[in-house]
């Protein structure tokens, strides 16, 4: 994940790499940029694995943008244009950004580390409260 965030690569095609925890209808016109169709992660282990990966990654970009709303000059943050953060969605029914990655990041926590997701809510979150209600009164 080191190489992702590194590069310019946008974040959505990123994400889309993790079927199971992004929400649906999310990072549509990313995954199908990629050269595989991923419908699920097929076992425990490699989900836990790909978790484990994922997670420093989205605590990435959530630190890229704490930088970056902060206002500190010139700073970029990889594979996003300008407002991304804020106000654009890749597309029709797509969340701000910002609000993907801490959905992804709560529903990730759930089954990674359950233990990490009373913190997690308590402090300042994005996530999109239907689709983490609907998750959250799941379990």
């Amino acid at each position: 994940m080191f190489q992702f965030q590194q590069s310019d690569v946008d974040p959505r095609q990123v994400l889309g790499l993790f079927p199971d925890v992004v929400p649906d209808g999310q990072c549509v016109e990313s995954k199908k940029k990629h050269p595989v169709k991923i419908n699920h992660i097929p076992s425990a282990k490699i989900l836990m694995d790909a978790l484990g990966a994922v997670i420093p990654y989205l605590l990435h970009l959530r630190s890229q943008v704490q930088l970056k709303e902060a206002k500190k000059p010139n700073y970029h943050v990889s594979g996003l244009e300008e407002d991304d953060w804020k106000h654009e969605s890749a597309g029709d029914g797509e969340m701000i950004l910002k609000d993907l990655v801490d959905t992804v990041l709560l529903k990730s926590y759930l089954i990674f580390d359950p233990t990490a997701v009373k913190s997690f809510l308590e402090n300042e979150n994005y996530c999109d409260i239907v689709t983490c209600e609907e998750v959250l009164l799941a379990r």
